[in-house]
């Protein structure tokens, strides 16, 4: 019978000193991609042991991946001193509603070359002054994803605003949670021009000059269409999805979405548009609801699930085969 390699424990007899870590950097430094989570990773005596002796240069000197839990444990914080580095090309963070990572612009600062980042938050308070800091200090951003939960919506507008400014992003996720759109959302939607210039973060400057990939994951109707409007043009963008599966919408709001996309998505680039929603039976999709994307000659992909109803017939979809001569998956 084969035989089962059990795995591999370290266990430490002594405190550290500066000559172990000689020999273990020699070996760390082919670590790629390392996941940190402090509650099922190192027990708190070995951490503690680590922290007492770090090393005289980042754990690991070689890493690109670096993937990070913050929980209640407050030597979380020195840990990731420890193992950022700035080899770090993909970096993503997570905390709870408990203990929240409120020294991103410090992290951001020991992984200055980070292409991608992905930033999950359950607190309602996380610290958006900080993070705003960071975006800014980021060059080499190319794709970015933010999961947060912030009661106070215009933090959440202002932090979408700071991270727009970044010259080399081409791929965005949002994630949203609120179940209602405040107030301030709907008069900026009927005044996108007052919520660009109340903003002094913009200031005048083309926001998100590079997206070219753009998703939104329980995003509200009326946010996505505030976020198009903050750009002040069309964008080149290349793949736009739009999911919502725990709302369904009424057939205003699903035209106001695809006006938005129509108006704000440059007809020469889109090529794959998915929307996605609760199924409602109240309304039917007809040829009118997406009549603004007709000059979007470069669609290749259309889906839409928005509705239990479809009302296009034959005449319809060839009209929609001119309109989209390279489709080749539609509604």
């Amino acid at each position: 019978m084969p035989t089962v390699s059990r795995p591999y424990a370290l266990t430490f007899t002594r405190p550290l000193s500066d000559q172990d870590w000689a020999h273990a950097l020699r070996v760390l430094r082919y670590i790629k991609a390392y996941h940190y989570v402090s509650e099922n990773g190192l027990p708190d005596t070995m951490r503690d042991i680590i922290l007492a002796c770090p090393p005289p240069s980042p754990l690991l000197p070689s890493l690109r991946i670096l993937s990070f839990t913050f929980t209640e444990a407050l030597s979380d914080e020195s840990m990731i001193d420890l193992l950022a580095s700035p080899t770090v090309h993909r970096l993503v963070l997570k905390d709870n509603a408990t203990f929240t990572a409120d020294n991103v612009d410090h992290i951001l600062q020991r992984c200055p070359h980070v292409k991608e980042i992905h930033l999950s938050s359950l607190s309602p308070t996380m610290p958006t002054t900080i993070l705003i800091q960071a975006f800014f200090d980021l060059r080499t951003l190319t794709r970015a994803s933010l999961d947060l939960r912030l009661t106070d919506p215009y933090a959440m507008h202002v932090v979408v605003a700071a991270l727009g400014l970044n010259r080399s992003l081409t791929s965005l996720t949002l994630y949203e949670s609120s179940d209602a759109p405040p107030p301030s959302w709907i008069l900026a939607l009927r005044a996108p021009g007052d919520l660009k210039a109340s903003s002094a973060l913009l200031d005048g400057q083309p926001v998100f000059p590079a997206l070219r990939h753009l998703t939104f994951h329980r995003v509200l109707v009326p946010f996505a269409c505030i976020f198009m409007n903050m750009w002040g043009g069309p964008r080149k963008i290349e793949s736009f999805t739009f999911k919502d599966l725990r709302h369904t919408i009424p057939s205003g709001a699903m035209q106001c979405l695809i006006d938005h996309i129509g108006a704000r998505c440059a007809p020469t680039t889109l090529k794959d548009l998915r929307i996605q929603l609760g199924l409602s039976k109240e309304w039917c999709i007809r040829a009118c609801h997406i009549q603004p994307l007709a000059g979007h000659r470069a669609l290749q992909t259309l889906r839409i699930r928005a509705t239990t109803h479809i009302g296009l017939g034959a005449d319809e979809y060839r009209a929609l085969e001119c309109w989209w001569p390279d489709i080749a998956v539609l509604i």
